[in-house]
């Protein structure tokens, strides 16, 4: 007979949780033998919840869940749980043929409070089982509801259940050693990619985790093609959007950075009279950096996106003092984070003293744009001059080529391509702790196609069309070992 479900009797300091370690459940847990064996401790609404000993993800017995109403849910009551206490809650889900194609949800209510945060719906297939993952910040002392309920199940339902996990967790470590980044005192190389979720037709100004049913599509691809994690611009910050966008990077092993962008050239930022628009702009960015403090993907705090070339009146000492006066703050409120920035290009002569609070310094280098995104190199990338003009990790932010050319689409090229500019960057180790490729998918209506997936019509969950780059780009990390 299986245990049942784990939950610690007084919540303690957990294992450090981040993407890297999330799925090797039994190096951390604090018992291995989390699996329920019955039905204890759970309770239910709209729907009847037994134990069922002919299902299971890796031995035999599971919860079966059997909805009797519209949207049914089982939960878990966790007692005394102390206000800041970071927890994480997860279970395996999986199907049947009539309950296949409907989605279910993950929460974590302090009842306290009420307040709350959910997972994106996750599809149900009646042969793969599937974890649901959500964290969350105790926001006050007392009893915590763990749920899994229905989002579009109708009666008659039926939903398995296993390996359900609840703990607390610690926030991982990054740090910068020389030119290399160490995550918990291990050596990381980022390989990632520029994302957008942004289906056609979708409103403009959403943020990453607008359309939640495909977010588990992309972040699957993603980790199949040996990404270890995305980067995303700060737009519309609603807690539980963004509570969802992470959870599900979390879910999927995918580490995420966060860029603030803004181009100072429409109004005065000059360190001598701009300082309304500065404290401003300090204050935003400082807001950003609090509002992810405390999520375990997040290992990326960013400021800027070309902003170098976009000054109007102002200087660039005027944008770099900003730059790093953002950083600063940032640091303030969110020692979790490593603060970057994505510059346009390397500055020559270096300007790290003026930035000593940036950590690493991204640039973005899209080759010889004369070549129409066509065999592009980066063989006026100097690794040489790396050394003069920075000595901070340097990584490079926007790198790829478009599929698009007088002739029409060029698949097979845009592939070549990005496949021997990552191959380049990859072997400037010695400068460089990673890249993010330019980039999953299409922004909406872009003629250029940078991506190497297709655009979705709004709302659909299903697996993106993949682009040749996608698997070419696949076949690079699968046969290149990982920098160190």
């Amino acid at each position: 007979m299986r245990k049942k479900l784990y939950v610690p009797k007084s919540f303690h300091t957990g294992p450090i949780i981040h993407p890297g370690n999330v799925l090797a459940e039994s190096n951390w847990l604090p018992d291995p033998q989390f699996l329920l064996g019955n039905t204890t401790g759970w309770s239910q609404f709209n729907t009847v919840i037994s134990f069922n000993a002919n299902k299971g993800r890796k031995t035999v017995g599971c919860l079966q869940s059997v909805i009797s109403g519209s949207s049914g849910s089982a939960f878990y009551t966790a007692h005394n749980v102390p206000a800041g206490a970071f927890l994480i809650f997860w279970c395996w889900v999986l199907g049947d043929s009539n309950s296949k194609g409907k989605f279910v949800q993950g929460k974590i209510k302090c009842e306290a409070t009420q307040a709350f945060q959910d997972t994106v719906p996750y599809m149900l297939d009646d042969k793969v089982w599937q974890r649901v993952l959500v964290t969350y910040v105790n926001p006050s002392f007392g009893d915590v509801t763990f749920t899994l309920q229905g989002f579009d199940t109708v009666s008659g339902n039926n939903i398995f259940i296993d390996d359900v996990m609840i703990s607390t967790y610690k926030l991982p470590s990054l740090t910068v050693s020389g030119r290399k980044l160490l995550l918990d005192n291990i050596p990381v190389y980022l390989r990632m990619c520029n994302y957008n979720n942004a289906g056609t037709g979708a409103p403009g100004g959403i943020n990453f985790a607008y359309e939640a049913k495909v977010l588990p599509y992309d972040m699957a691809l993603l980790k199949a093609q040996g990404c270890n994690g995305f980067r995303v611009y700060y737009d519309n910050y609603v807690a539980n959007d963004y509570g969802r966008g992470l959870d599900v990077a979390l879910n999927y092993n995918q580490f995420v950075l966060v860029d603030y962008f803004i181009w100072i050239s429409g109004g005065d930022y000059s360190v001598a009279t701009g300082g309304t628009n500065r404290t401003a702009t300090i204050s935003a960015y400082t807001t950003m950096c609090t509002n992810l403090k405390n999520h375990p993907a997040v290992l990326f705090c960013g400021f800027g996106s070309e902003g170098n070339y976009h000054l109007g009146s102002n200087s660039s000492t005027d944008w770099y003092s900003l730059l790093d006066a953002c950083a600063a703050a940032g640091k303030g409120v969110n020692t979790h984070a490593l603060q970057y920035t994505s510059n346009g290009g390397l500055p020559h002569p270096s300007v790290d003293s003026q930035i000593p609070n940036v950590d690493v310094f991204g640039l973005t280098q899209y080759g010889n744009p004369s070549n129409v995104y066509r065999d592009e190199t980066l063989d006026g990338f100097d690794v040489n001059n790396l050394a003069i003009d920075s000595q901070k990790p340097l990584m490079l932010t926007e790198i790829g080529t478009g599929m698009w050319s007088a002739g029409g689409d060029q698949q097979q090229a845009q592939s070549d391509a990005d496949v021997r500019l990552l191959q380049q960057t990859e072997g400037f180790r010695q400068a460089m702790c990673g890249h993010t490729y330019f980039q999953f998918m299409d922004n909406r209506g872009d003629t250029s196609e940078f991506g190497v997936s297709e655009v979705l019509a709004t709302g659909a969950a299903q697996t993106r069309i993949t682009r040749i780059a996608y698997t070419g780009i696949k076949n690079l990390f699968a046969s290149n070992v990982i920098p160190q």
